[in-house]
C-alpha cells in the first residue's frame, strides 16, 4: 500500500476515533487533575518562551522512567560535543515528567508532556522549538510525528532501539503500517544484533538500522545521587548496624503481588529493614494496607511517623536509584509477576548483590551478559526469596560480578550522541505556516503559478531576435548590488560601437 494511502488512513481511523479519544480524555482527567493539567502540553501548547528564532534544537523523547534514565548520558554527551545547542524533552507519564525534572533539567532548555499525535498537536510543536534533529528512545512509534518532522526537513532518529518478545507479535501484524513509518528515519541505533533484526522485519530499511548497545548500561553509579533525602536519611541513621535490603519496583500481575513475597520474606529476616518500593504510585496506598495488615512496623516516605520502623514505604518518585547505595541486597521486582522484569543495571553498578525472579524477558540481553558472568542470583518463586536474600549477602563476590557485568557494555551513549550531532549539521528545517494560512497561501500561489506560465509562454511568442549583440544587466535583487555603475562603465567601453541602452524606465 502507498505510503500516503497509509497515512490518509490513518488519519481517518484518527477522525472516526476522535468521540472515544474525547471520553477516555475526560474519564482520565476526572480520576486524576495532574493527568488535566497535562492536557494543555499534550495538544501542542508550549510556553512562548521557547520560541526558537532560527533551527537548531535537539528533541528528545522518553516515553517514562526507564527511558528517562536511559536517555540521561546522552544528553551529557550531548552537552559536551554540541555545547550551544538547546536539548527539549518530551516525556509520557506523570511519573516520567517527575523523574526528569530531578534528574536531567539541569541538562535541558525545556521538559513537557509529548503532544498526542494529531497532525495540528505535533505542528504546534514543530513550529515552536524548530528542531534540526528529533531522537525517540527505545519504541514510540508515532506515524504524524515522524512524517511532520521529515517534511520539514528535521533529522529523525531512533535510539536505544528495541523491542520486547511480547510487543512482537503485535509489530508483525501491523507491518504494513511500519513499512510506511520506519524508512522516514535517518538512523536507528538498536540495543542489540537481535533488535536490529527485529526492526528489519517489521520494515526498516537495513541500510539505516546498526547495532549501538545499551544505553542504560550507561545510566550507572556515576551518574546517579548517592545522597539520601533527609526524610530517609533519618531511616537510614537507624539502620546503621542491621542489614538493609530493598525490594525495588515491586509488581503485580493477575495472579501475583510480589508484596506478599517480600512481606514474608521480611518476617522471617531478623535484624534486617527493608525499603519497599512499589512500582506504580497508584500501588502506594494498596501496599500501605497490606504493611498495616502484616504487623510489620512500618513507615511512608511522605509522612515518616517512626523512623525506627522496621520498614520503609518509599512512596515517592525518583529517590530509588540515589538508595542502592545504602542497600546489601537488592530484590529488582517485576520478575516474579509476569512483567517482563526491570533494568538490573543500576544496583549492580554500585555493586550490590541483586537478586531476581524468572521474568527478565524485556531485559533479556543484559540477563544473558549477567548470567554468563555469574553476576545475578535468581529464584523461580517468591518462597525462595528470604534464603536468596542470606545467601547473596553472604558473599561478596557476587556484587563484585555484578559491577563487573554493568561496566563491561558502556559506550553507547557517545555513539548515539554522535549520530544526533551528525543528523544537526546535516539538517535544517524549514518553518511549514500555520494549515489555515498555509491553505490559503497554496491556493494563490497557485493561481500565480498558472498566470505567471501564461504570461511567459505569451512572450515567448513574441520574442524576436535582434541583429547586434545584446548584454543584459540585471539580477534578482533590487536595489543597492551596482547595476547603474556597470552600464556606464560597459556603455564608455562599448563606444567605439555606437552602443544603446535600454531602460524599463528607472
Amino acid at each position: 500500500m502507498k505510503r500516503k494511502a497509509i497515512f490518509l488512513l490513518y488519519r481517518v481511523v484518527q477522525a472516526l476515533g476522535s468521540p472515544v479519544f474525547l471520553i477516555y480524555l475526560l474519564s482520565r482527567s476526572l480520576r486524576s487533575g495532574a493527568w488535566a493539567r497535562s492536557l494543555p502540553e499534550r495538544f501542542g501548547s508550549l510556553p512562548p518562551s521557547w520560541q526558537q528564532t532560527v533551527a537548531g534544537p535537539i528533541w528528545l523523547h522518553a516515553v517514562s522512567v526507564g527511558e528517562v534514565l536511559a536517555v540521561a548520558p546522552v544528553l551529557e554527551a550531548l552537552r559536551a560535543q554540541l555545547p550551544g545547542v538547546p536539548s527539549f524533552l518530551s516525556v509520557g507519564t506523570l511519573a516520567g515528567r517527575e523523574m526528569a525534572q530531578k534528574r536531567v533539567s539541569h541538562l535541558t532548555a525545556g521538559i513537557f508532556f509529548v503532544p498526542f499525535d494529531f497532525v495540528w498537536c505535533i505542528r504546534r510543536v514543530v513550529r515552536r522549538l524548530r528542531p534540526s534533529v528529533v531522537v525517540v528512545v527505545e519504541t514510540e512509534i508515532w506515524p504524524n510525528l515522524f512524517r511532520e518532522v521529515t517534511r520539514v526537513g528535521g533529522g529523525l532518529a531512533i535510539v536505544n532501539a528495541r523491542i520486547s518478545d511480547r510487543a512482537l507479535p503485535r509489530y508483525r501484524r501491523f507491518r504494513f503500517l511500519f513499512r510506511a513509518i520506519l524508512p522516514l528515519c535517518h538512523r536507528i541505533l538498536a540495543q542489540s544484533e537481535a533488535m536490529r533484526a527485529r526492526y528489519i522485519e517489521i520494515g526498516a530499511p537495513e541500510s539505516i538500522v546498526e547495532t549501538a548497545g545499551n544505553l542504560k548500561y550507561c545510566a550507572t553509579a556515576a551518574s546517579a545521587s548517592k545522597a539520601a533525602p533527609e526524610e530517609v536519611e533519618r531511616f537510614l541513621r537507624v539502620s546503621r548496624g542491621s542489614k538493609l535490603w530493598i525490594a525495588a519496583s515491586t509488581s503485580a500481575d493477575a495472579n501475583i503481588e510480589e508484596e506478599d513475597a517480600v512481606i514474608a520474606a521480611q518476617r522471617n529476616l531478623s535484624g534486617w529493614r527493608l525499603i519497599l518500593v512499589p512500582r506504580k504510585p497508584e500501588r502506594f496506598d494498596a501496599v500501605a494496607r497490606k504493611l498495616d495488615s502484616s504487623g510489620l512496623p512500618f513507615t511512608r516516605r511522605t509522612s515518616l511517623a517512626n523512623p525506627s520502623a522496621d520498614v520503609l514505604l518509599l512512596d515517592s518518585i525518583g529517590e530509588l536509584s540515589g538508595l542502592f547505595a545504602f542497600a546489601d541486597v537488592v530484590f529488582m521486582g517485576g520478575t516474579l509477576a509476569e512483567k517482563g522484569g526491570h533494568n538490573i543495571l543500576e544496583p549492580a553498578a554500585f555493586g550490590k548483590p541483586v537478586i531476581a525472579g524468572p521474568h527478565l524477558e524485556n531485559f533479556a540481553d543484559i540477563e544473558a551478559v549477567f548470567e554468563a558472568g555469574r553476576a545475578l542470583v535468581r529464584i523461580q518463586n517468591g518462597g525462595e526469596l528470604r534464603d536468596a536474600i542470606l545467601r547473596a549477602a553472604s558473599d561478596p563476590d557476587v556484587g563484585v560480578r555484578a559491577r563487573r557485568a554493568a561496566d563491561s557494555q558502556r559506550g553507547a551513549d557517545e555513539r548515539c550522541a554522535a549520530v544526533i550531532a551528525e543528523l544537526h549539521d546535516t539538517h535544517w528545517p524549514r518553518v511549514r505556516p500555520v494549515q489555515p494560512a498555509f491553505a490559503v497561501l497554496w491556493f494563490f500561489a497557485q493561481l500565480w503559478r498558472f498566470f505567471s506560465a501564461r504570461d511567459r509562454r505569451a512572450k515567448l511568442r513574441r520574442m524576436r531576435r535582434l541583429p547586434v549583440p545584446v548584454v543584459s544587466v540585471g539580477n534578482i535583487t533590487a536595489g543597492g548590488t551596482g547595476k547603474t555603475p556597470v552600464t556606464i562603465e560597459l556603455l564608455r567601453s562599448f563606444q567605439f560601437a555606437s552602443p544603446g541602452l535600454l531602460t524599463r524606465g528607472h
